[in-house]
């Protein structure tokens, strides 16, 4: 029996019963034909309840993979600030891969992707978004996560400031306030803002005033669009 540590994570959104059967065919081609599994190999199922359930495999068939529910585990991954990132659009695909595949490593709860007024032009189609997910998903399997981080794609920064005004919004800004992260006041829910290559608005800048939002930044260099966000809540993280 292999570590815990070291076993297969999936992520399915479903209920795990002491005994179930798979039919989709890409953990099926990815425990028989890539992990070469066999019966009593045992792998990690997760659904989002914040519980790892550990499996063992009973039966193998083309169409089919059969388990055992051999255990259930809660570990404490989760970061226990909840931090929600905001980005504004970049300018390349590649770059919310990255921001994802990342960001979701050091326990980001909420991504929100919006296009602002100085964000390149990037046409996100629905095979593009299926594939964000995806990586998603992978990077949740990886990590050693238990939740799915909510992802959102929203079609401007007017849609997104009206989301969860009630939280401290950071923004970050060359030109705010050079501060440390233990000055602000710790808090439960936090906001960060990143705004694209070319940076945000001053029409964008006076709205998010009218909101309170806290600009500032982090040191004296400036960090890429897809760096900067996960770098500040790393360090929210572990102040």
């Amino acid at each position: 029996i292999h570590s815990k540590n070291s076993m297969q994570r999936f992520y399915l959104e479903r209920d795990f019963s002491d005994s179930f059967t798979l039919s989709d065919e890409w953990i099926i081609h990815q425990l028989i034909r890539v992990l070469r599994s066999k019966i009593g190999d045992q792998v990690i199922f997760l659904n989002g309840d914040r519980s790892e359930y550990l499996a063992e495999i009973v039966n193998l068939e083309k169409k089919s993979i059969s388990f055992q529910l051999r255990d259930r585990f809660f570990p404490q991954t989760e970061p226990e600030i909840e931090i929600s990132l905001y980005q504004s659009l970049p300018n390349k695909l590649e770059k919310i891969e990255y921001i994802l595949q990342k960001w979701i490593e050091i326990g980001i709860r909420r991504f929100f992707f919006f296009r602002s007024e100085r964000s390149q032009k990037l046409i996100l189609s629905e095979s593009k978004i299926h594939r964000l997910f995806q990586i998603a998903r992978e990077s949740v399997e990886q990590c050693g996560g238990v939740i799915l981080p909510e992802i959102f794609f929203l079609n401007s920064f007017s849609e997104v400031i009206e989301e969860n005004n009630s939280w401290v919004h950071l923004l970050l800004d060359t030109m705010g306030e050079d501060i440390r992260i233990s000055n602000i006041q710790k808090v439960q829910n936090i906001g960060i803002w990143v705004g694209p290559e070319w940076w945000w608005s001053e029409v964008e800048k006076v709205k998010m005033r009218e909101y309170d939002f806290i600009f500032a930044h982090f040191g004296k260099r400036v960090m890429r669009t897809e760096t900067a966000g996960g770098m500040v809540a790393f360090a929210f993280m572990h102040q």
